[in-house]
């Protein structure tokens, strides 16, 4: 159990270093906040999307595509990490069959969510590797599943 605290202590940890605003933090006007709202109001932690959203922002203004795209990019950004500490750093390190049960668990979870956002890249046939513009017009447009094994990674 203490194992577990440890690795969600990493991963919490990772997920606020990734998302501290920079210093010139921009302040949306209303109708951006209205988007970013009716986007972050729907998720697991609306706050911390709110901030991650608004913190990578260069300018006051911002229309849908542009917040969907940030918010798509933390998505599988915070998703690929958390895949790769579970896979070679907690896996490898785990003795109990329980916690090693419940890591694989977590990791088919972040790897079917990686899919998902890399099938809206592909499905809209504009699949450069980066390209969060297609993505950004999927996630509109469908719902991805929330449950607690997704848990910071389900708050598109």
């Amino acid at each position: 159990m203490a194992f577990l605290k440890q690795i969600s202590m990493i991963i919490t940890s990772l997920i606020i270093l990734h998302t501290i605003p920079s210093i010139t933090s921009i302040s949306p006007d209303a109708p951006t906040m209205i988007l970013i709202d009716g986007i972050c109001l729907n998720t697991v932690n609306a706050y911390y999307c709110e901030r991650s959203i608004i913190s990578k922002l260069d300018k006051p203004h911002a229309e849908i595509t542009t917040i969907t795209k940030i918010a798509a990019f933390n998505a599988l950004y915070i998703s690929k990490i958390t895949s790769a500490l579970i896979r070679d750093s907690f896996l490898p390190r785990a003795n109990n069959p329980l916690t090693k049960t419940k890591l694989r668990t977590c990791l088919a979870t972040y790897n079917g969510l990686e899919r998902y956002l890399e099938g809206a890249y592909i499905s809209h046939g504009s699949y450069r590797g980066c390209n969060l513009e297609s993505v950004a017009i999927s996630l509109r447009t469908h719902e991805l599943p929330r449950t607690k094994s997704v848990g910071i990674a389900s708050w598109l």
